[in-house]
């Protein structure tokens, strides 16, 4: 089993990868908080036939 710390580096490692290629991404839902976030993710949702 892994140990907590050799994970931990594990998953720095793989943000300190990741993070330059999503920085910059944006959603198609318009907001100002994060609640209306929430809110237009549910309702656009609402929508569709698909379980998400």
């Amino acid at each position: 089993m892994e140990s907590l710390k050799r994970k931990s580096a594990r998953v720095k490692r793989i943000f300190e990868i990741l993070d330059p290629l999503y920085t910059y991404e944006k959603t198609a839902l318009k907001h100002r908080t994060p609640y209306q976030l929430l809110v237009a993710t549910i309702l656009s949702q609402h929508g569709h036939p698909h379980v998400v």
